[in-house]
């Protein structure tokens, strides 16, 4: 599954097809981004990781994140990072824990169906990792819970179709804070990343760009939430962007 690139992984299990995977993760500071589906080879490494990520099936991800990792369901404790010995052991329930996000995301690009899942950060977040601690801390210095981050993603769950699409959303919080706390924790894990400001499918979009990887990261904000799109094929970037909110 692929890992988004912005958070610090937080892997959240997604059944597909009777099999599912987890995605790669590395502890940093606050973000939010989460991933799943096999992540294509020009995927960013783990290191680059910082967003929430919920594994779909095929195999494990490649790529960081943009958001944190933990996989509700699974045997390893939730948030177990790469850089704390690896990533939870995958798990074949998937979570649907935030079915209002899941319903902003699209059920298909490109005549490619997606595998869709959510989360919550009470579900996800291990106090005892660096990964969760620095979340915990970030919404615990706005006033907020685990339980106020909420999540959900889809992707190719064969990983055929380079793309992985995330939107989190923090009740009650400013969604610029939450863009910017995930693009926070993309650089802590890979401080030469770069970002730029572009324009795709009629959208005003932060591009985040890793260094040594073909994969971008397109994240923008819409009412209270934050989107996060991750793919090196700018077209698809364009088409997913096209089609959310």
């Amino acid at each position: 599954m692929r890992a988004s690139q912005l958070m610090v992984s937080l892997v959240i299990a997604v059944a597909a097809n009777g099999c599912s995977s987890v995605s790669p993760s590395a502890s940093a500071t606050p973000s939010g981004a989460v991933s799943s589906s096999s992540a294509p080879s020009a995927a960013p490494s783990a290191a680059a990781s910082s967003v929430p990520t919920l594994p779909a099936s095929g195999g494990v991800g490649a790529s960081g994140s943009l958001a944190p990792s933990t996989a509700p369901g699974a045997s390893a404790a939730p948030g177990a990072s790469a850089a704390s010995g690896g990533p939870p052991a995958p798990s074949d329930t998937a979570t649907h824990l935030a079915p209002d996000l899941e319903a902003l995301l699209p059920a298909q690009i490109d005549e490619t169906a997606l595998v869709k899942a959510s989360a919550t950060g009470d579900t996800v977040f291990d106090p005892e990792d660096p990964t969760g601690q620095n979340w915990i801390a970030f919404l615990s210095s706005h006033g907020k819970k685990p339980s106020d981050f909420r999540f959900a993603q889809a992707q190719d769950p064969s990983g055929t179709l380079d793309i992985f699409v995330a939107v989190f959303q923090v009740a009650g919080l400013d969604p610029a804070l939450l863009q910017q706390a995930l693009i926070n924790a993309g650089r802590a894990n890979s401080p030469e990343l770069t970002t730029t400001t572009v324009t795709l499918g009629g959208k005003s979009v932060t591009r985040v760009a890793y260094p040594g990887s073909t994969s971008s990261s397109y994240v923008y904000e819409h009412a209270n939430d934050v989107f996060d799109i991750e793919t090196g094929n700018e077209s698809i970037a364009t088409q997913m962007l096209q089609l959310l909110p």
